[in-house]
């Protein structure tokens, strides 16, 4: 009978490694891991030697491509972030060397170099691949030649490619609740064919060193007509929340989405990365301009000036973040968690394993103050209580199942702690004299304070809890 996949590790321990021309591959990785075998290590270095020359201010740098792979065991999800794991550890080794040029890719269990099942088959799966290539060097001569006359262009080849850094503005979405700022950060690889092949000839580029940027021109021509149309924004109709559509083609999405809070005018930001992707070929002035990007697709969420209403105590309107524009919560966290929500819809299962992360996180704050707010003592209180439940089951999360992890975020870690500190004090005077506090301090003294203007408040007061960062229920009491 042969041996598992297991079995054969266990069996045949040890780094395998196998050199062919600017290729290195990396296998026998340990079984659901990512970590490098001191061979492993040993073989980079060894590999990458030939690239210190390269790797100085007088020489273009050595260009690496690690590649990781997977065998078809576990799911393609996990696949595919374990096969990322074993290439940025690659990576890791190759930046220790002082390499900068290093581009990391996953592509899971999708390309086996061994299509059979036995172990010693899988082994040969759990590998890193790795390209070198190294681009000419300038030839150095002591006095410089006289100019050579130059060659007449030949428009059916390709000039040497150049790579620029930009951080691009696309497109911005405005509704009455919120807006959405799309842009594209990352580096861009630019290959001009054409009897203009010269980058900065075409008046695409401003140079072709490391310090190279696009023309202002250019880099308004690629947002407005080639990338910005790609990236489609829907404001929603019928109270449902925007949506957010990228239709360009990348060798990899990696779609594990970083979600998080900044400071500014757009609090909530999250970024999806795309390795190579392919742009359409631009036809600009005498040359055609191709075009591939690696990098971040970045969306920025905030206010929209509509949504902006002046309250009191709106320095610190947001989850976690100080400084964005007053009245960031009053464009309400059900909207921007709903947006969010939708913009995982199409996304990979660990995409939407983060997302709906964030989503439950905010239900868990919304739920909490919701609950203080109908306690603080508005008159439609209890009804606006259960309604804004009922908003978050349904309109967050579409399906039945998804619909019942919001409903419990929000009653078991938002709502149920508030009434847990209640309960926790000594009497029901105590108790009483909890909300009273409550609806003094969110309410303003009034007798029916709105229900909604308490629950900002108070939804601004909760804003340090997330699961990994604070405890909801000491922050309620401290309410």
């Amino acid at each position: 009978m042969p041996e598992s996949e297991g079995e054969w590790f266990v069996n045949h321990p040890g780094a395998r490694i196998l050199e062919a021309g600017d290729q290195l591959t990396l296998w026998n990785f340990p079984v659901a891991k990512a970590d490098l075998a001191d061979a492993h290590v040993e073989a980079i270095e060894k590999f990458a030697q030939e690239g210190f020359i390269a790797n100085s201010t007088e020489h273009q740098p050595m260009d690496f491509r690690v590649r990781g792979h997977a065998s078809i065991s576990g799911a393609e999800s996990t696949n595919l972030d374990l096969a990322l794991r074993r290439a940025e550890n690659v990576k890791a080794v190759l930046t220790r060397m002082g390499f900068r040029s290093v581009v990391v890719e996953s592509v899971g269990s999708s390309q086996p170099a061994d299509t059979g099942t036995s172990g010693e088959a899988l082994a040969r799966n759990r590998r890193v691949e790795m390209t070198r290539s190294m681009r000419s060097y300038p030839e150095v001569i002591e006095e410089p030649p006289k100019p050579a006359p130059r060659e007449p262009k030949d428009p059916t080849k390709f000039a040497p490619s150049v790579r620029v850094r930009i951080d691009l503005p696309l497109r911005t979405l405005q509704t009455p609740r919120v807006i959405i700022a799309a842009s594209i950060v990352g580096e861009l690889t630019v290959t001009l064919k054409g009897a203009s092949a010269d980058p900065v000839d075409a008046g695409v580029t401003t140079g072709s060193g490391e310090a190279s940027e696009l023309t202002e021109e250019f880099a308004q021509l690629l947002a407005r007509d080639v990338i910005g149309p790609k990236v489609g924004l829907d404001a929603g109709t019928s109270g449902a929340p925007p949506s957010i559509d990228v239709g360009i083609p990348a060798e990899h999405w990696f779609l594990l989405p970083k979600v998080g809070y900044q400071d500014g005018p757009y609090p909530i930001h999250f970024n999806f990365k795309a390795i190579v992707a392919r742009l359409p070929i631009v036809d600009y002035r005498s040359a055609q301009v191709h075009m591939e990007f690696s990098g971040n697709f970045r969306f920025e969420i905030g206010p929209s000036a509509s949504a902006v209403r002046t309250y009191p105590s709106t320095t610190d309107p947001g989850p976690t973040v100080t400084g964005a524009p007053a009245g960031f919560m009053e464009a309400g966290p059900l909207m921007i968690a709903a947006t969010i929500a939708a913009a995982g819809k199409a996304a990979s299962p660990l995409a939407q394993v983060e997302i709906k992360k964030v989503v439950l996180n905010l239900a868990a704050r919304d739920g909490a103050a919701s609950r203080a707010a109908w306690l603080a003592g508005a008159a439609e209180g209890e009804v606006a209580f259960i309604a804004r439940r009922a908003e978050w089951r349904d309109k967050v999360f579409e399906d039945k199942e998804e619909g019942e992890k919001v409903q419990r975020a929000w009653s078991e870690r938002g709502s149920d702690q508030v009434d847990a500190v209640l309960q926790a004090l000594e009497t029901k005077a105590a108790q009483d004299e909890r909300k009273a506090a409550w609806k003094t301090k969110y309410g303003g003294g009034q007798k029916d304070p709105p229900f909604d203007f308490v629950r900002e408040q108070i939804f601004r007061d909760l804003n340090g809890y997330d699961d990994d960062q604070g405890d909801l229920k000491r922050l309620i009491e401290g309410l």
